[in-house]
């Protein structure tokens, strides 16, 4: 079809010139090194926090990223370091209620945060969509099997292996040891009943935030 529409020299001329380039998408534990390379080469710098703020409530959608990154740069002519008081400022994320600091809540167990977060999601669950929540509890504890499943603690080693910063292995460390290995296959199985539930698979009639309230009580107990 393409040879019957351009002539033969034409075709040689685009094929000599002509650049292919193949874009795929990034991988989740990929992102926060865009994120701060695209922040960098705009001359400024991010905190690991604020970066992973970004992340985890934006997700892999370089496009709207960019977006919300170009959003804050605009309000400084000179060099800033972006902190979680900035993003909460311009993106309008919460740097205390959202889903970074809910994962840590769980991760450390405490019932009262972890609660205070969720009901504060189920009562803005227009912002707060279920859908990236139950994607981020469950890269969570798929990263804890992973810890329990190996022997190697060598902080590098164990960061590359769940694809994660080295500077939170600690917190993962802390968590695995929270969550033995049982506890964390049972809240897999919750978590993947959760999503079916959040798609309207056996259950009627139950709220986004009703079915995340008992999530998050199934996981912590």
């Amino acid at each position: 079809m393409f040879m019957n529409v351009l002539s033969s020299d034409r075709f040689q001329n685009l094929d000599k010139y002509a650049i292919v380039v193949e874009s795929n998408k990034l991988y989740d534990n990929q992102l926060p090194e865009w994120v701060e390379k695209y922040i960098v080469e705009k001359g400024h710098s991010i905190e690991l926090k604020a970066t992973y703020m970004l992340v985890e409530n934006i997700g892999n959608d370089l496009e709207r990223l960019s977006n919300e990154i170009d959003k804050i740069l605009i309000n400084y002519k000179e060099k800033v370091e972006i902190n979680s008081g900035i993003v909460q400022k311009y993106v309008g994320i919460s740097k205390d209620y959202n889903s970074f600091e809910l994962q840590r809540a769980v991760g450390v167990r405490d019932i009262v945060k972890a609660n205070r977060i969720v009901n504060y999601f189920s009562a803005n669950i227009k912002n707060n969509p279920i859908i990236p929540t139950i994607a981020l509890l469950f890269s969570f504890f798929s990263k804890l099997l992973i810890i329990h499943s190996t022997r190697d603690r060598n902080p590098k080693n164990l960061a590359s292996l769940m694809g994660v910063h080295p500077f939170f292995i600690k917190e993962y460390l802390h968590a695995a040891q929270n969550y033995p290995l049982s506890k964390v296959i049972d809240n897999i199985h919750y978590i993947r009943e959760a999503d079916l539930r959040s798609k309207g698979v056996g259950v009627i009639n139950m709220r986004e935030g009703e079915i995340l309230k008992e999530l998050i009580y199934k996981l912590l107990h």
